[in-house]
Protein backbone atom coordinates (compact mmCIF):
# COMPACT_ATOMS: atom_id res chain seq x y z
CA UNK A 1 0.00 0.00 0.00
CA UNK A 2 2.91 2.40 1.06
CA UNK A 3 4.36 1.67 -2.95
CA UNK A 4 1.11 2.81 -4.45
CA UNK A 5 0.00 5.64 -2.05
CA UNK A 6 2.90 6.79 -0.50
CA UNK A 7 3.35 6.54 3.53
CA UNK A 8 1.90 9.94 3.81
CA UNK A 9 -1.50 9.29 2.80
CA UNK A 10 -2.05 5.90 4.83
CA UNK A 11 -2.91 5.95 8.57
CA UNK A 12 -3.81 2.62 10.88
CA UNK A 13 -6.91 3.26 12.65
CA UNK A 14 -6.61 -0.07 15.00
CA UNK A 15 -9.22 -2.28 12.74
CA UNK A 16 -7.75 -1.40 9.39
CA UNK A 17 -6.39 1.41 7.34
CA UNK A 18 -7.30 4.71 6.50
CA UNK A 19 -6.22 6.37 2.84
CA UNK A 20 -6.42 9.87 2.15
CA UNK A 21 -5.54 11.00 -1.81
CA UNK A 22 -6.50 13.88 -3.53
CA UNK A 23 -7.00 12.33 -7.28
CA UNK A 24 -8.71 13.74 -10.60
CA UNK A 25 -12.34 11.96 -10.23
CA UNK A 26 -12.49 9.63 -13.41
CA UNK A 27 -13.25 6.15 -14.62
CA UNK A 28 -9.90 4.77 -13.60
CA UNK A 29 -10.47 6.60 -9.99
CA UNK A 30 -13.76 4.41 -9.77
CA UNK A 31 -12.52 1.22 -10.90
CA UNK A 32 -9.53 1.39 -8.54
CA UNK A 33 -12.10 1.68 -5.92
CA UNK A 34 -14.47 -1.09 -7.37
CA UNK A 35 -11.49 -3.38 -7.75
CA UNK A 36 -11.05 -3.76 -3.94
CA UNK A 37 -14.34 -5.02 -3.41
CA UNK A 38 -15.72 -5.41 -0.03
CA UNK A 39 -12.69 -4.18 1.17
CA UNK A 40 -13.08 -1.27 0.75
CA UNK A 41 -15.35 1.56 2.54
CA UNK A 42 -15.54 5.26 0.97
CA UNK A 43 -15.69 7.29 3.96
CA UNK A 44 -16.30 10.81 1.59
CA UNK A 45 -16.75 12.34 -0.61
CA UNK A 46 -20.66 11.15 -0.40
CA UNK A 47 -21.35 11.91 -3.88
CA UNK A 48 -17.98 9.07 -4.73
CA UNK A 49 -19.68 6.62 -2.59
CA UNK A 50 -23.57 6.86 -4.07
CA UNK A 51 -21.09 6.77 -7.74
CA UNK A 52 -19.68 3.43 -6.38
CA UNK A 53 -22.40 1.53 -4.56
CA UNK A 54 -24.79 2.06 -7.93
CA UNK A 55 -21.86 0.84 -9.60
CA UNK A 56 -21.63 -2.26 -7.26
CA UNK A 57 -25.54 -2.57 -7.32
CA UNK A 58 -25.38 -2.53 -11.45
CA UNK A 59 -22.70 -5.20 -10.92
CA UNK A 60 -24.90 -7.33 -8.03
CA UNK A 61 -27.77 -7.07 -10.22
CA UNK A 62 -26.11 -9.00 -13.31
CA UNK A 63 -25.78 -12.22 -11.85
CA UNK A 64 -29.01 -12.71 -9.41
CA UNK A 65 -31.67 -15.15 -10.28
CA UNK A 66 -34.49 -13.76 -11.44
CA UNK A 67 -37.63 -14.55 -9.61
Amino acid sequence: MEEYFGRESIADCGNGIRVTVTWPEDEWVYGLILSYGPSVTILEPAHIRSIIEQRAEKIASKYRKPN
